[in-house]
């Protein structure tokens, strides 16, 4: 399935806002945890998520990820290692 968003700069980076504070509060843990408790495998797609990093790193999101689904044996970021 292909995302289907509006290809403009303000549409897209009210997205990112949102995905920003979803990452931040703890709801996108919240989400993934509504739809799959026991979590395997998890891969981000769609936009360049090494933008977002500092994000990540910032609120520990990867130590979360862990805690939260122990079962957790794949992490996959889709990249065109658009930034260093």
């Amino acid at each position: 399935m292909y995302c289907i968003i509006p290809k403009n700069v303000k549409a897209q980076s009210a997205i990112n806002r949102k995905i920003i504070q979803a990452i931040e509060s703890g709801e996108f843990l919240d989400l993934l945890y509504g739809l799959n408790p026991d979590l395997e495998h998890l891969s981000l797609w769609g936009t360049e998520p090494t933008l977002n990093m500092p994000v990540f790193i910032k609120t520990n999101f990867f130590d979360k990820l862990l805690e939260r689904f122990p079962k957790l044996a794949n992490f996959n970021l889709s990249t065109n290692l658009v930034r260093n």
